[in-house]
């Protein structure tokens, strides 16, 4: 009988918590509760940020810590004039907006603290394009076609290298400080559409809109988690860290504010 009940617990461990639960044995873990589905982070909102009356959509987004760099689009789908958004951390103002820039969609943007420049994944129509930004003038110096056609990018200061988001797919890549192939890794398929990306710590994360939600991997590309994020209004575009600590920005899904929310994310 012990070993009937043994076998018991260590199959349905849910469904005996559940049953604890109903019969006033068990507390804190409520009925029907999922104990092996990953924790909701928390998200706290920060404040708003407007592009300008033509380029109003918002699509990537980064920080050297000191300020917040954001691209908005005027959504053509091709030829498009974007707008660089430079955005003081501590005060919560614009301290800076560039000329229209032809970085396509602008669908992602890392900082490169090595360089001291912005790297830019321009997306379609020209996903093989990266371009290089000096932030202090918030204009292109540079460009660069690599072998794959990607819709995210992120540096990992740690290693010193990138973290490119493949596009059409799940599936991402790994390029060294010098932005030269040298690891494929496969995703997982989660659904929703592809946003911006994240590189910090050990970790890479993913944004998906439709859900909104974060996909965690290793730098080494093995999967870790899937979280569903709370605020389900609007895309979330881009994430980044200030001080070991994680912010994403949502956009409407259209022209309109950014909006950026502190996150926690549950260990």
């Amino acid at each position: 009988m012990l070993v009937f009940w043994k076998r018991f617990l260590e199959k349905w461990p849910a469904l005996v918590a559940a049953l604890l639960v109903s019969a006033g044995f068990l507390t804190g873990v409520p009925a029907g509760q999922d104990l092996n589905a990953p924790k909701r982070p928390q998200q706290t909102q920060v404040m708003k940020v407007y592009g300008t009356s033509n380029s109003s959509i918002l699509q990537g987004g980064c920080t050297d810590g000191t300020f917040i760099y954001l691209i908005f689009t005027d959504g053509a789908s091709s030829g498009a004039k974007d707008r660089l958004l430079k955005v003081d951390l501590a005060t919560r103002t614009v301290e800076q907006m560039s000329e229209p820039l032809k970085i396509d969609h602008g669908n992602d943007v890392t900082y490169n603290p090595k360089t001291g420049k912005l790297i830019v994944a321009h997306n379609a129509p020209n996903a093989r394009v990266l371009s290089f930004i000096d932030p202090a003038t918030l204009t292109v110096t540079k460009t660069k076609k690599i072998p794959d056609k990607v819709y995210g990018i992120a540096y990992d200061t740690l290693e010193n290298c990138y973290f490119l988001g493949i596009s059409g797919g799940y599936d991402f890549v790994r390029y060294n400080g010098s932005l030269q192939r040298e690891t494929a890794f496969s995703g997982r398929d989660v659904g929703g559409t592809r946003q911006g990306i994240e590189a910090f710590g050990d970790a890479v994360f993913f944004l998906y809109s439709a859900p909104n939600r974060i996909v965690k991997y290793t730098t080494g590309g093995a999967y870790v988690g899937t979280y569903d994020l709370p605020v389900k209004k609007g895309e979330p575009e881009c994430m980044f860290f200030v001080d070991d600590v994680p912010y994403i920005c949502y956009g409407p899904g259209g022209a309109g504010s950014a909006v950026i929310y502190r996150l926690q994310i549950p260990a």
